[in-house]
Parts: structure tokens; sequence; C-alpha cells
């Protein structure tokens, strides 16, 4: 019997020019060519789109391939939550499998999703990062992959693995672990963060980071940001610094979150707890 995998991606229109056409069109490789192509499990991919208005921009332009079950969500709210996205989603999957990846990032692996949980439950982990190489592709390598050709490394950039900071990108965390972590931080704004912050809370809790093994990630091309100048990202890396200096004080505090994160709660009324969780 197929398992069933619920794939988490959140999204967000970016002030970048162009970055709008370019995440578009990597959500939509992610649908075509890696969820949809994925053998030994059932994926069911659920996308948040997050807008500072009441119109979605991503959701309606997407063409969903027939292998797949896709739900889409929307919500609203002035400013970006990353983690915010990423615990609505949580409720909105089913089963206990839950892989949260990201708008840009696909595996030329078709087996990947299964190979991941046979990771974690043969080497008996209570989580895992999807993957052991990276690799930042361009627009040309991009475009190559998105008309069914075979990825070939050589033609890209290859980021080494860096425990710590490399993260995310296809992170499994099983329900019943997640809940234990208290879900995704929704204080973090912006982009950046995200994954080094639970991660290094999932590290913490299960003593353990695990890679899996053979896994391959390809960054997808699209316009970038400046993150030197990003006030978010640094408001965001300096949070992050009360998290590592305030590690069991942080965590203890997350685990009481389990039955509420991803709920309807409007974002202001949490904001003063998570800032007293980080001692901020």
């Amino acid at each position: 019997m197929l398992q069933l995998v619920n794939v988490i991606i959140p999204v967000c229109k970016n002030v970048v020019q162009n970055d709008c056409e370019d995440r578009l069109e990597n959500l939509q490789i992610i649908l075509n060519r890696f969820l949809a192509k994925q053998a030994d499990v059932h994926v069911r991919a659920i996308i948040v789109e997050q807008t500072t208005n009441e119109k979605p921009y991503f959701l309606p332009r997407l063409t969903i391939p027939k292998e797949i079950a896709v739900v889409k969500k929307h919500i609203s709210y002035p400013m970006f939550y990353k983690g915010w996205c990423y615990n609505v989603g949580m409720r909105l999957a089913e089963g206990e499998h839950l892989v949260f990846g990201e708008s840009d990032c696909a595996s030329p692996d078709n087996s990947l999703l299964a190979r991941i949980l046979a990771f974690v439950e043969n080497g008996r982990f209570s989580w895992a990062i999807g993957w052991d190489k990276l690799y930042r592709i361009g627009r040309r390598e991009r475009q190559t992959y998105a008309e069914g050709f075979k990825f070939k490394p050589g033609g890209a950039e290859w980021i080494p693995p860096r425990p710590h900071k490399a993260e995310g990108g296809l992170v499994y965390l099983p329900r019943r672990f997640f809940l234990r972590l208290g879900g995704y931080s929704e204080f973090l704004k912006g982009l950046g963060g995200y994954d080094n912050d639970i991660c290094f809370r999932a590290k913490y809790l299960s003593g353990k980071y695990p890679k899996c093994r053979k896994g391959t990630l390809m960054h997808l091309y699209h316009e970038f940001y400046n993150v030197k100048t990003d006030r978010n990202r640094l408001d965001n890396l300096a949070i992050l610094e009360c998290l590592y200096k305030n590690a069991a004080h942080v965590c203890r505090q997350y685990s009481t979150l389990g039955d509420v994160i991803g709920g309807n709660v409007p974002i202001d009324h949490i904001k003063s707890f998570w800032a007293w969780v980080y001692g901020k």
C-alpha cells in the first residue's frame, strides 16, 4: 500500500521585478517534474499562498498534474510570515508524513520521498533533512530540466553540505514530532531563518542531525534580492542568536504550542507571546 506524503509549500509575491514569474515557473516545475514523478508514494501537495490583499497571484495560474492531489489555500496579512504558512498547511494535511518544501526547490530523484521515509524508519530517526547534496542551477539548467531532459550536476554549481547553515528546502517532520516541536516560528518575518530555527530545535530535541543519504536537491533559479541589506532577515538572525544561547528555555516554550499551531488566531494576538519566548 502506498504511503501518503503531504508536501507543504508556502509562497508569497516578492518585491523583486520578475521574481513572481520565476517562482510561478518554479512551482510548475516542482509539480510537474518533481512531485508528479515520485514513485512508491502517494503525493498530496499543499500550496499555501499568503498575500497582502484578498487576491491570490500564484494559485489561479497553476496547472495541476493529474498524477497528484493538490490542496490550495490562500491567506492574507500585510507582512509575510512563512512559518505561519507552514503551520496552516500542517492543519490541512492528512496522515502522519509531513514534508516541508520550498517554492524554488526540486529534486531529479523520482524516489526521493519514499527513500526519506525509509531513511527515517530504518535509521530510527525522529526527522530528516531530505538531501545531502544541494545544487544551485541557473536559468538555462532550469529550462532544460523543465523540458524533460535529465539533470546533469556537471553543469551546475554544487553547494557543499553545511550543517546548521544549509538547511531546509525539503524537511521531513512526522506529525507527532512536529507537534512536539511546537511547529514553525510565527515570530520570524519575511524570508530567512525559518529552517535554521526548526532544524536547530529538532536536533536539540532528538539529539541527531540526520541528512538523507544520496539525496539530491536543486535550488531553482529566480531573481534574488540583497540578503545583506534585508532588514527582516537581519532581525531574524538576531532572534536566532537568542535561540542558540537559550535553547532549553526556547524549546520548552515551543513544546507547549502543539495543540494551537496553524489555527486561525490573528498573528497580532500571538506576537507578544513569541517575543517572550525569544526573550525579545
